[in-house]
């Protein structure tokens, strides 16, 4: 023990003792961090965000009433996904896209058992490989490896999660990979 005036009587800490974890170490701000400002940034972009309905021609009619949204092309069936989908566009140009399960199996069936809702923000980026590898280094995990998809003619996207941020999705941009 201490005994220097003035000096706290102590006892050393246990060998099971664990320093609390950092307000900065986590996964949304090393993510951030990673993908923002290392190096030359990733240059990612919002694409859509992606909500799960049990019926895309109700909640389409519901966007066009309230927010004035318009269908963008017609319904697209993904095999691979195994959904439905239908692009919105809005007024200020963001686009929604709504999901439906095309049978039990659908990645999406369970998401719809719990009520649906927001499943999903997809970003846009130039180089996917990268963005998925600054992604997996923040310990995001990579839940669907990059696979072409048909509503984006072919364009390759990848599915990632992280317990703050939940599922996201980057999907290449137009001409990459071409």
């Amino acid at each position: 023990m201490n005994t220097e005036p003035g000096a706290r009587n102590r006892k050393p800490p246990s060998p099971h003792h664990r320093r609390p974890r950092s307000r900065t170490v986590g996964y949304a701000a090393p993510f951030r961090a990673k993908v923002f400002d290392m190096g030359e940034p990733v240059g990612m972009k919002v694409d859509h965000v992606g909500i799960v309905v049990a019926d895309i021609d109700a909640v389409a009619d519901e966007y066009a009433q309230v927010l004035g949204g318009v269908r963008l092309g017609g319904m697209v069936h993904d095999p691979m996904q195994k959904v439905d989908i239908q692009f919105l566009g809005l007024p200020d140009g963001s686009r929604i896209e709504l999901i439906r399960p095309a049978g039990s199996d659908s990645p999406v069936a369970q998401a719809l058992a719990k009520g649906g809702g927001l499943n999903h923000i997809c970003y846009e980026v130039p180089d996917i490989e990268r963005a998925i590898r600054e992604a997996l280094s923040t310990r995001a995990l990579c839940v669907c490896p990059p696979t072409p998809a048909v509503a984006f003619g072919g364009r390759r996207v990848a599915f990632l999660f992280t317990k703050h941020i939940g599922l996201f999705e980057f999907v290449e941009q137009p001409g990459v990979g071409d």
